[in-house]
């Protein structure tokens, strides 16, 4: 059995990689992508200095098998996630795509469709607040832009960030 330790470092591992795969796919449209300052941000992960724009990369392991996008809002009972980040992107890693929204059109979508959205607890020890929201309710969306892991789509981010 796995302690939550070992589990936390083991994600963040995942994490790191995920977040390098996108700064890697993104640096050819943004040469000056970069980690954020120290890169230990707890509200962004990457900065674009160019642009002068943050963004903050999530994996969201679960989604291909349950068509959801989880966004977590609350750790132990202190706003996290969306409700906490300051950056201006929210990145959501998928197996096959990068889900990149614009945090504030997301948040007050969110906010608008409270109602009807599924509120789950998950993550280690069951300690954090999720948000589930179909990917085909927001991929269409104006505030999102579907990015290929295998590059598709490359050339149009510029016209979203």
């Amino acid at each position: 059995m796995t302690t939550i330790s070992e589990n936390w470092n083991r994600k963040l591992e995942e994490g790191e990689k995920v977040q390098n795969e996108f700064m890697n796919l993104i640096s050819s449209v943004y040469p000056d992508v970069c980690i954020y300052e120290d890169g230990k941000s707890k509200y962004a992960d990457i900065l674009i200095p160019s642009s002068n724009t943050s963004l903050e990369v999530k994996f969201d392991v679960l989604s291909d098998v349950t068509g959801n996008l989880a966004i977590e809002y609350q750790f132990r009972g202190k706003p996290s996630g969306i409700w906490a980040s300051s950056a201006d992107y929210f990145v959501i890693a998928h197996k096959d795509n990068f889900y990149l929204f614009n945090r504030l059109a997301l948040f007050d979508w969110l906010v608008i469709n409270k109602d009807w959205t599924k509120k789950v607890k998950g993550g280690d020890d069951m300690a954090s607040c999720l948000i589930l929201v179909p990917k085909r309710e927001l991929v269409n969306r104006a505030f999102c832009f579907v990015l290929g892991r295998d590059g598709m789509y490359i050339n149009s981010l510029n016209n979203f960030i």
